[in-house]
């Protein structure tokens, strides 16, 4: 038998030689102790002081206790490296997982980080359209020369303002020639559809008139009376006046012209679908009309064939010559 002293109440304990080297609890104050080996206990039954390994709580402690204290004496034996014994705490068992689960949410964070990743490249290579090949056409600076054929569509100029087809218009007046021939057969709605945007884009500190080509001397004029301010009710009434014309076979630009030039606008548009088979005469009439004047003469060939006459006019008064695709002068007039 091995002989112990309680370190706590002091009773003398007798535990069996199969105990040694092991742990007990004092039948008195429940204190839990070594058990010295069997070696070290006193030849005469003496008592042999043992170590402390847990000591039961008081109530006066405010601690919570288990009841049985098992979960404490779990703890000790754990700490004291006797996890042997199969008193391992409950708490400590279920810490390892703590490591896996962490490890688990960070490599799903980082399957998410690439997955944004891609996300947004993809994303950037559409917006940007890497890969198609396709060009952005860049708007053609204001008074820019227009283009023809299949890119003619991207040379349309921005002008803001006051203007016609792209040309802008800065004298306080301004009037309309316009050819209503055979020639125009095809683009004369095109044609009204873009006098009437350029109508709306003058304001009422403009005047403006619209004359037709005829083939008598008596050219067909909106409003009859001569320019007039381009208020909104005037512009309204010219607009709904515009939509009567019709094209009226054989037409002469000349009294048209001497109709325009006799009121001294500031500029006239010419406009006309004859293109290259323009007479002479047309530029004979504006120079015989206009007499060294300031007034200058903007001209439109209407079509795909340049007009060496319409070029000639406007060099000649300092206006601007334009030639317009028909889907160039539909576009006008959107």
């Amino acid at each position: 038998m091995i002989s112990l002293t309680c370190t706590t109440c002091k009773e003398v304990l007798s535990i069996d030689d199969a105990f040694a080297g092991g742990v007990c609890r004092c039948r008195n104050c429940g204190t839990i102790q070594t058990v010295p080996a069997k070696s070290k206990a006193s030849a005469g039954g003496a008592a042999v002081a043992s170590k402390t390994l847990y000591r039961k709580k008081s109530s006066s402690s405010g601690g919570a206790s288990t009841g049985t204290g098992l979960d404490d004496l779990a703890d000790v034996v754990a700490s004291s490296g006797l996890s042997g014994s199969g008193l391992a705490n409950r708490r400590h068992s279920a810490k390892p997982s703590a490591a896996p689960r962490k490890s688990v949410a960070t490599t799903l964070l980082a399957i998410s980080g690439v997955v944004v990743m891609v996300l947004a490249g993809l994303l950037l290579w559409v917006v940007l359209g890497s890969g198609s090949g396709a060009k952005n056409p860049v708007p053609a600076a204001p008074g820019a020369e227009l283009g023809t054929g299949s890119n003619a569509a991207e040379a349309v100029p921005l002008v803001t303002g006051p203007s016609f087809c792209g040309v802008k218009l800065e004298s306080p007046s301004v009037i309309y020639v316009l050819d209503r021939g055979q020639a125009m057969t095809e683009s004369l709605d095109a044609l009204k559809a873009a006098t009437a945007k350029s109508l709306r884009s003058l304001g009422p500190d403009k005047k403006f008139q619209i004359i037709f080509w005829t083939s008598d001397a008596r050219a067909l004029a909106i409003p009859e009376e001569g320019p007039s301010p381009a208020t909104p009710e005037r512009v309204d009434a010219c607009v709904r006046a515009l939509e009567e014309v019709t094209p009226f076979g054989r037409t002469s630009s000349r009294s048209a012209i001497e109709a325009a030039a006799a009121h001294m606008p500031g500029e006239i548009i010419l406009a006309t679908g004859k293109g290259s088979s323009l007479e002479e005469d047309t530029l004979a009439a504006v120079t015989d009309s206009i007499k060294g004047g300031a007034t200058k003469v903007h001209t439109f060939s209407l079509g795909a064939a340049e007009s060496p006459v319409l070029k000639k006019i406007a060099e000649q008064t300092g206006g601007q010559h334009r030639t317009l695709t028909p889907e160039q002068l539909r576009r006008f007039g959107e």
